[in-house]
């Protein structure tokens, strides 16, 4: 598995942010191309304000917080079909959004995502909500 180096954006270069991985860079021949993977990384207050958002809505309604996760998930279509054996069948397994999977700008779009589907299916108050968010 190759290993993940942190560079920030500086102008038109990413730079290295510490020793590590600016002695991994040195060892790079100029001219070279390196295929890089770049996300940003996650912001944990978002990623904590998602769940106090399903708690909120779990109290409030009959679900559970990781069947309500799952059931976003596959709303909007962050799973995987996976066949049933010795059918045609298949079921969702809804993916991770564990830090290593996604990074920020996708969790953005999930978590407004999220929203709307709490908002259309469940027949959640947008601003009701944000309220008790602000005091939690």
């Amino acid at each position: 598995m190759p290993k993940k180096h942190t560079m920030r954006k500086v102008g038109n270069t990413l730079q290295p942010t510490n020793r590590r991985d600016a002695e991994w860079l040195d060892g790079i021949k100029d001219g070279s191309l390196v295929l890089i993977e770049a996300k940003r990384p996650r912001n944990l207050k978002h990623h904590c304000k998602l769940f106090a958002l399903l708690h909120l809505v779990c109290e409030a309604t009959d679900w559970k917080e990781d069947a309500l996760l799952d059931a976003i998930k596959i709303e909007l279509g962050y799973c995987k079909d996976r066949p049933i054996l010795g059918t045609e069948y298949t079921w969702r397994k809804p993916k991770s959004i564990a830090f290593e999977s996604m990074g920020q700008d996708e969790f953005e779009k999930f978590y407004e995502g999220a929203i709307s589907v709490m908002i259309a299916h469940l027949g959640i108050d947008y601003e009701e909500l944000r309220n008790e968010l602000a005091k939690a």
